[in-house]
């Protein structure tokens, strides 16, 4: 499930701008307060110490937005279209991932589809290593970002299956999506065909 109340970054209450200090002291105060399990709280800070591990959970959030704002995206279960209208296109994804796989109405699924359709990995790769040269973290490379897209893409399309399976006459519901979305030579074909790893 594509839940962003279990990232990491939420778990701990940190920023990806944060760096390695701000984490292991954010670690520890979550430990101390009995906010989280000791195991829990180690395991979200081995997450964001870790290149690889700390990329997944980069492209799991809401990169590019202040802190109050993820707060508020995440919290609000009521999201106008308004609300998200601005959202950067990896962000506003992860909000629809993160709603269709909780069942939160809206979903705000068209932005699943916006990213595939819209984003591009040279834009994905300045976002992620504006916020690394902010934190202090390694820049990424575009060999890793390739290698992970996969690994985002299936997790979405894993929470878009969820929203459909919930629905009522999930056939029905489907097939209007296709019938609204379905373009020739479109990618988000290829996203609603995907079949990663599993």
């Amino acid at each position: 499930m594509f839940n962003l109340r279990t990232s990491p970054f939420y778990l701990l209450g940190v920023s990806p701008r944060d760096n390695r200090a701000i984490i292991a002291q954010a670690t520890e105060t979550t430990i101390a307060e009995g906010t989280l399990d000791e195991a829990v709280a180690t395991r979200a800070q081995q997450i964001l110490m870790s290149p690889r591990l700390r990329l997944g959970a980069e492209l799991s959030w809401l990169l590019g937005l202040a802190p109050n704002r993820v707060r508020q995206l995440i919290e609000e279960t009521t999201l106008s279209a308004d609300a998200i209208a601005d959202l950067p296109l990896l962000a506003g994804a992860n909000v629809a991932a993160h709603r269709c796989s909780t069942q939160i109405s809206p979903p705000h699924h068209e932005l699943l589809f916006r990213l595939y359709e819209e984003h591009n990995d040279d834009e994905l790769l300045t976002l992620l290593n504006s916020e690394h040269r902010a934190s202090g973290f390694p820049e990424v490379t575009a060999a890793l970002l390739h290698e992970s897209i996969p690994i985002l893409t299936h997790q979405h399309a894993l929470s878009f299956i969820d929203f459909i399976a919930s629905q009522s006459c999930p056939a029905q519901n489907l097939l209007s999506i296709l019938e609204k979305y379905f373009v020739d030579g479109s990618k988000i074909v290829v996203f609603l065909g995907y079949r990663g790893p599993i």
